[in-house]
């Protein structure tokens, strides 16, 4: 049995990324530098000033985010690890081979790249 986390999609699809990504959902990803922590005014106002520096310094740290951009809405994106990520790209580029074999090797070089 499967134990990956499935996930619902916007567009009803419920299954893992892995499949998202087979089913050709996302059109592109993009790796982002986002704050570790989200401002909220309200829990800052009551911290003392000891704590509102520590506050601080955990807006200043910064994250990863690994973003994978949805095909049919291109402004929407769904946050992903890292393993998904690696393999948007990884299908991509083969995707890629197959679409223009000449631009990375010669048919022999295929032909292994593709028994796999």
């Amino acid at each position: 049995m499967n134990n990956e986390k499935q996930y619902r999609f916007n567009n009803g699809f419920l299954g893992t990324f892995e499949q998202a990504i087979e089913r050709g959902m996302f059109s592109s990803i993009e790796v982002a530098e986002v704050p570790a922590i989200q401002y909220n005014r309200v829990k800052y106002n009551r911290m003392n000033a000891s704590e509102q520096e520590v506050y601080e310094e955990r807006l200043r740290d910064t994250k990863t985010e690994f973003r994978l951009y949805v095909k049919d809405n291109p402004g929407q994106f769904v946050i992903a690890n890292l393993t998904a990520c690696n393999y948007f790209d990884k299908l991509w580029e083969l995707q890629d081979i197959k679409n223009n074999p000449d631009k990375y090797c010669n048919e022999q070089e295929l032909e292994h790249l593709f028994k796999a």
